[in-house]
């Protein structure tokens, strides 16, 4: 959906469809969003593709209404707090730093593995941080939160360990 269809869209009469359009001009991260965002979050009823917008803006001026939004909005906490997660300068700087050092450990431990291509990136339309690890042709595709959160409980060291069991893993034997 381009820029000028999807703003005709957010006047339509049926709200789900101006949530759509909502989302999806979030998702192409415009700064020109973040009011539209906003005011969609100040109206009566809420509903999730609105928080889901703010969580794709991820822009600190969205933080004050989701805020409010607590008080009364119950549909799904878990999506309201993520959104205000996303919009935090100081959580998205610490994702840096955590990605940074990540990189860091992960580097110098492949020096034993010729030929592996590290990358860690964002598509411009998510949100979600992939780790991707390339040796040789075939790559192995890693959602960077699920990896460090969930596979090694934080700790970014057995994070590099579990990428690196899973490339020893690959290696055929012989």
């Amino acid at each position: 959906m381009g820029w000028l269809v999807g703003r005709c869209r957010l006047g339509d009469e049926n709200v789900e469809v101006r949530d759509e359009a909502l989302v999806g001009l979030a998702r192409r991260h415009d700064r020109r969003m973040v009011a539209v965002v906003a005011a969609r979050l100040d109206q009566e009823e809420v509903g999730r593709l609105a928080i889901e917008a703010a969580s794709y803006v991820a822009d600190e001026r969205l933080i004050g209404p989701l805020r409010a939004l607590r008080s009364w909005w119950d549909v799904d906490r878990e999506l309201l707090e993520d959104a205000l997660a996303a919009c935090d300068p100081e959580r998205q700087a610490r994702d840096v730093e955590e990605q940074t050092a990540f990189l860091a450990l992960l580097e110098p431990a492949l020096g034993g593995w010729p030929g592996v291509t590290v990358t860690l990136s964002c598509e411009r339309l998510e949100r979600e941080v992939s780790l991707v690890i390339e040796r040789d042709g075939p790559r192995r595709w890693y959602d960077f939160r699920s990896l460090v959160a969930k596979r090694a409980g934080g700790d970014l060291a057995v994070a590099v360990h579990a990428v690196l069991s899973d490339l020893d893993a690959a290696e055929p034997k012989g």
